[in-house]
């Protein structure tokens, strides 16, 4: 009989495991039988989270009721499980108007969006005077031609769902305005979903460049400099990012990510813990804790994080090659008792 893996062979293993291929909302093909997913996000129109209370309904293509949530005070929404069908996300918050998304999960066992709710008119008395701290003094005197092609392109990529038809109106935003900060930073997210990393990388950093204040651009370039292999540019972006929005777990994520691809163990874990203070059912941030805990020889708390991964999402995409690790760590563990 094959004795059981030690402990120190086990650390040997880890840079061929799961870590290597985690990435958040880019799922791989799902079995027929998958049980769906659907988290997502609800933002103010200037980038901003809305916060708690929006009402968040699901139907199915045939006009069933899925389910109706609100959203958590981090302004998040999350239906599990769900069928594999086609569903229409819906948004209803006091003084917004309603924005609703279409999702395919027929196609991929889990999916990430983000809605955009945009207030009711308001009269000037009512209207403040501050703008948001987001928006940057150009982006208030772009022309109204590139207002347009920016909601249009917005509408596309963030309630349609549509990114690779969005870049085309949000060039022509550009274009028209080459300083519009918000149009950059909505192009680069567009590159990003359609896999068009450099590209993406040149957007998000020209965001930047015209706002230092844009956190979720910041945060966005680490992600896609993290995807580019870019290890060490992406920790300034993340560190930025996160000074702007300190309570963003998935700026934390990726700052945990970017420090564990460099072997910086012991920078990574405050990271990975704080992603998953700020969300405990963020499943990806326990298989990150686990890793960066298992590389500090703390086996007994990574193991720990690992079936925490498993129990959130026990058909995740990452569920079969976290039961073997699971499998090995325990024996691991034994061997050393």
């Amino acid at each position: 009989m094959a004795s059981a893996p030690t402990f120190r062979a086990l650390l040997r293993l880890l840079p061929l495991g799961i870590l290597a291929s985690l990435t958040i909302a880019r799922a791989q093909g799902p079995t027929s039988s998958q049980p769906r997913e659907l988290h997502g996000r609800v933002d103010r129109a200037d980038g901003t989270p809305f916060g708690d209370g929006a009402l968040v309904k699901v139907e199915n293509d045939h006009g069933g009721m899925a389910g109706q949530v609100l959203t958590d005070s981090r302004s998040n929404f999350d239906f599990v499980p769900l069928q594999k069908a086609r569903y229409t996300v819906t948004v209803h918050a006091n003084g917004f108007l309603d924005a609703s998304a279409d999702v395919d999960l027929d196609t991929v066992p889990r999916a990430y969006i983000r809605i955009t709710l945009h207030e009711l008119p308001r009269t000037p008395e009512t209207t403040s005077a501050a703008p948001p701290a987001t928006v940057s003094v150009t982006d208030l005197n772009v022309p109204q031609a590139a207002q347009v092609e920016f909601e249009k392109g917005r509408s596309l990529l963030l309630d349609k769902q549509k990114a690779s038809d969005s870049i085309k109106p949000l060039l022509k935003a550009i274009q028209i305005a080459p300083t519009y900060s918000q149009a950059y930073f909505l192009l680069g997210t567009a590159y990003m979903d359609t896999g068009k990393l450099s590209d993406a990388e040149t957007a998000l950093g020209k965001a930047t460049s015209l706002n230092d204040k844009l956190d979720a651009a910041y945060l966005e370039l680490g992600s896609c400099l993290i995807e580019e292999k870019k290890f060490a540019n992406a920790e300034k972006p993340l560190l930025r990012g996160l000074e702007l929005l300190p309570d963003s777990s998935r700026g934390h994520y990726d700052l945990g990510r970017d420090y564990y691809s460099l072997n910086r163990f012991q920078d990574a874990e405050p990271h990975a813990r704080k992603a998953v203070a700020l969300e405990p059912d963020f499943a990806e941030a326990h298989i990150l804790l686990g890793n960066v805990l298992l590389r500090l020889r703390d086996g007994t708390h990574a193991l720990a994080e690992f079936q925490e991964y498993l129990r959130l999402a026990p058909h995740g995409t990452f569920a079969g090659p976290t039961q073997e690790l699971v499998k090995k760590l325990q024996a691991a563990l034994a061997e050393t008792h």
